[in-house]
């Protein structure tokens, strides 16, 4: 079409050279001849009626150094171009944009940056038949890094300052092929598996204490003992205590971590004074609760013996042992919407981390996901079990329903009896649930609507003196019902809730506002409002601002707030800590806090490490309480090579405590061992030739010994049974195996070897070598062809030799040599496509394409393929009398 325009131009500037100027009919006839369009007879003809308009020309475009068009129409006006918009779209497929009549508004490339351009900016842009001409200068402000205009040749140069969409599809294709490329590198997990029984592991504690009262000249000495025993029973992880001083048997626990879903259950049998007692709990570990007066708290089961750090803005605030395989913090610095680390330092260096995050989604669940809470406790007050079921449904991925249902054991008041005490009987009590958790976003706005009841099923009558009147009250009126509203837009955090009672209760209903403000990341400022409201007796209102605020420099973390009581100033509290991390595993922290809006104070300077040189682990303390009368307290704990272990505690009256002792853990398979927790499990590698290639350890296989395998830094060669043994490993944690493979030809190919158990075992590990094979091809051309050597070497190279998997995607291409031989190696025993396709134009060879399956053999690792070339067809053959042969598969 252009080149038709300039012809006109020229047929027209002949026409100039021997008249004045040209008429409307010439150009009509020009017109008419189809020389030129009617958009370009426009154009001409307002030339001709000297009507002061653009011109428009056709360009070649070309975008990123490649020709995108021929045609794109450019506007010249008082020296200046105009761009089409909607056309340059078009070109690189982009359509990232809204419009209305006065803005259009841009989205560019992958980091989606913005542009408005304003449509009513006449100087630089006009409008006509639903196009947007923008004027050049501005144009390449917008989408440009350079531009190059060459009105002569008709040619505009454009480099891009964003992601075409083109590039970006192929930025995720690369993406998506890394992606795949990964999914190809299969995992192989090895975990424990779960048996009748499997011996364990035993921890000895073993203490001679020696204690002085304060005003006391002498010590007091005693002892204490305990065995603590963990392994796996009954297809579960067992775990148990025995207290050799007072022989007695402490809590008895068998857990199936992950049994269902991410849910765990636990059967224990614990002590309560002497008597004992049972419980079953099925539930989703969440690893935090809040208390009834709000302090969050965050609680996890850990390995037995374990010294678990808190870690918050990647400080360690607080460090705890483990009290009989369950930890708990409560630290000021846990509040909710934040989140927490949880790690265990291992001996040998490895970290187990787990992340707690303190978010309140109040059992809001997917669609179709169940979570369920069950518990059934023994009561040795009454020897009857109580009974407590949760049950949340997802039914859509914002509307979960929730149901309940718990049986308690209660004393019920009847009266008064003729000596006027209060008369009771022991009842069950039938107790249903309900909640109803709506949630989702809308316009940046997150909110979670919760509507919950509790309501008492049985007709019993409870007896009640209220103002010196006595009633009966039926237990059908115990009942409540619960509505919370939270929304969380940018930094503000609303939280409202009203809940009322029942008759049965004193409380007529209750209020509760609570208002956060983010002022930055991690300083928040709040407002708590709460409203009792009581049938019998005055209302209680509370009201507090609270303001707290975390802040890291370097390896330091400071963290300061109050809690400020607006109705009476003698609650105010006020905090500032000071926590250092920068000595290696060794963290210090400074405590305060300010009760009673200043009178009482307390102050704790804290020193801990976790495992200095596998040696080493210790915490020492010094306390200040004005509120204990000025008490100074100092504390010290130190653990030498994981089995001798020294306390010390001192009080500025005199008072004295020292403790020496044993604290050693027995694999009790291989007691020589040191390990540092009982959550250990042990793990056999085995290492064969998986001839077949199906990861699996076949009974006709070969072993492979001598192979060097890592996990951490502990190190197994395997034997001449192809065996190796780990010892202390820790659970809970995902190990990557490093396997060196000392034998040429073989590798471990596209698999990546892991280990995890998540309860005391011994994992078998069986871990595939792959022999690496080579395919050896052979061309013979019939005698027909006749031809000489020149033309035989000629001819293989215009042969084309592919092998593909079994998905069709070519794992090698390969090309005769001169006399006819070719070699792809880097295979292994498995099935393969080859396809064989001629490339010259002398011949017509259709391209043939067959599955073989290369095989592995003691002998070589060499397989045979032969390509015979005859009558004008190409034939692989695979049984001939060769030895190591490819089988082929039809």
């Amino acid at each position: 079409m252009k080149y038709r325009f300039i012809l006109a131009l020229l047929i027209l500037n002949s026409m100039q050279i021997y008249s004045e100027n040209f008429t409307i009919e010439e150009i009509l006839n020009l017109k008419n001849q189809g020389l030129i369009s009617e958009e370009e007879f426009k154009v001409l003809k307002s030339e001709l009626d000297n009507e002061n308009l653009s011109m428009e020309n056709l360009y070649d475009l070309n975008i990123n150094s490649k020709l995108t068009s021929r045609t794109y129409k450019v506007y010249e006006k008082n020296k200046q171009y105009f761009f089409p918009l909607k056309e340059f779209f078009k070109y690189i497929n982009f359509s990232n944009y809204t419009e209305n009549k006065n803005e259009i508004v841009l989205y560019l490339g992958s980091a989606l940056k913005e542009v408005k351009i304003d449509l009513k900016e006449n100087e630089f842009i006009f409008q006509e038949n639903n196009e947007i001409y923008i004027q050049s200068s501005k144009f390449s402000e917008i989408f440009l890094n350079t531009l190059s205009i060459n009105s002569d040749e008709l040619l505009i140069r454009m480099y891009l300052s964003f992601d075409t969409p083109k590039e970006i599809n192929e930025l995720l294709d690369i993406s998506k092929n890394k992606l795949l490329r990964k999914e190809k590198e299969e995992d192989l997990v090895f975990t424990s598996k779960k048996k009748l029984f499997d011996l364990g592991y035993a921890r000895i504690q073993l203490g001679q204490n020696f204690d002085k009262a304060a005003g006391s000249r002498g010590y007091e000495d005693s002892w204490d003992g305990n065995v603590g025993y963990q392994g796996g029973l009954l297809f579960g992880q067992f775990t148990t205590d025995y207290d050799l001083k007072e022989k007695e048997l402490n809590t008895v626990r068998l857990e199936y971590v992950d049994i269902w879903k991410g849910h765990n259950l636990d059967i224990e049998n614990r002590r309560n004074g002497d008597k004992r007692e049972s419980g079953i709990f099925f539930y989703k570990n969440k690893g935090y609760y809040e208390t009834a007066g709000g302090q969050v708290v965050i609680r996890e089961n850990v390995p037995l013996g374990s010294r678990v750090e808190l870690i918050y803005m990647g400080t360690p605030i607080e460090i705890k042992d483990d009290d009989n395989g369950i930890v708990e913090f409560d630290n000021p610095l846990i509040r909710t919407d934040r989140t927490y680390v949880l790690r265990i330092y291992e001996p040998d260096g490895k970290i187990y981390e787990k992340n707690i995050k303190t978010i309140q989604d109040y059992n809001l669940q997917q669609k179709n996901q169940f979570e369920y809470k069950v518990a059934l406790n023994e009561s040795s007050q009454y020897n009857r079990y109580k009974t407590d079921i949760d049950i949340f449904y997802g039914v859509t991925n914002n509307l979960t329903m929730g149901f309940g249902y718990s049986r308690d054991i209660e004393d019920i008041q009847v009266g008064r009896d003729y000596t006027g005490n209060i008369k009771s009987k022991v009842k069950y009590l039938n107790n249903a649930k309900l909640d109803l958790v709506y949630g989702g976003t809308y316009n940046a706005i997150s909110y979670i609507f919760n509507l919950s009841g509790t309501k008492t099923l049985n007709s019993y009558n409870s007896y009640k003196e209220i103002n010196n009147e006595k009633r009966n009250i039926s237990l059908e009126e115990r009942y409540s019902y619960k509505y919370l509203n939270q929304f969380n837009y940018s930094k503000w955090k609303l939280i409202y809730e009203y809940e009322n009672f029942g008759e049965f209760y004193e409380e007529k209903n209750r209020n509760k506002v609570d208002l956060k403000y983010d002022i930055f990341s991690n300083t928040d400022v709040g407002y708590k409002y709460e409203m009792r409201r009581y049938k019998y007796k005055a209302d209680e209102k509370s009201e507090q601002i609270t303001i707290d605020s975390d802040y890291t420099w370097n390896k330091f973390l400071f963290s300061a707030g109050t809690s400020l009581d607006i109705n009476d100033s003698k609650n105010n509290e006020y905090r500032a800590s000071v926590y250092y991390s920068g000595w290696e595993r060794l963290t210090g922290r400074l405590e305060n806090v300010w009760l009673e809006n200043g009178k009482e104070y307390e102050s704790r300077i804290s020193l801990y490490n976790n495992n200095i040189g596998g040696f080493i682990d210790f915490s020492t303390e010094l306390a200040y309480s004005k509120k204990e009368k000025e008490r100074v307290s100092f504390k010290f704990s130190m653990k030498l090579d994981n089995w001798l272990k020294f306390d010390t505690n001192l009080s500025d009256d005199g008072a004295q405590s020292h403790r020496i002792g044993v604290d050693k853990i027995v694999d009790l398979k291989n007691p020589s061992v040191n390990l540092d927790t009982m959550d250990n499990s042990r793990v056999k590698v085995i290492t064969f030739i998986d001839s077949n290639n199906n990861d699996i350890y076949d009974a006709n296989e070969e072993i492979v010994p001598g192979v060097e395998v890592n996990i951490g830094d502990k190190v197994v060669v395997t034997n001449e049974s192809g065996e190796g043994m780990f010892y202390g490993i820790g659970n809970g944690v995902l190990y990557d195996l490093k396997v060196t493979i000392k034998k040429p030809s073989f590798t471990l190919g596209n698999n990546k070897i892991k280990i995890k158990s998540n309860f005391s075992s011994t994992i078998d590990a069986y871990i595939p070598i792959k022999p690496m094979l080579t395919l050896s091809g052979n061309v013979e051309l019939d005698k027909e062809f006749n031809l000489n050597e020149n033309e035989k070497s000629e001819f293989y190279s215009d042969l084309i030799i592919e092998l593909k998997d079994s998905n069709g995607v070519v794992v090698e291409t390969a090309a005769p040599d001169n006399e006819g031989l070719f070699d792809i190696s880097g295979l292994f025993p498995k099935e393969y496509y080859i396809e064989v396709t001629y490339i010259g134009s002398k011949y017509n060879f259709k391209t043939i394409r067959e599955e073989i399956e290369l095989f592995y053999s003691k002998d070589s690792s060499i397989n045979n393929v032969l390509l015979k070339i005859s009558n004008n067809n190409i034939a692989i053959n695979t049984s001939e009398n060769k030895k190591n042969m490819a089988r082929l598969r039809r």
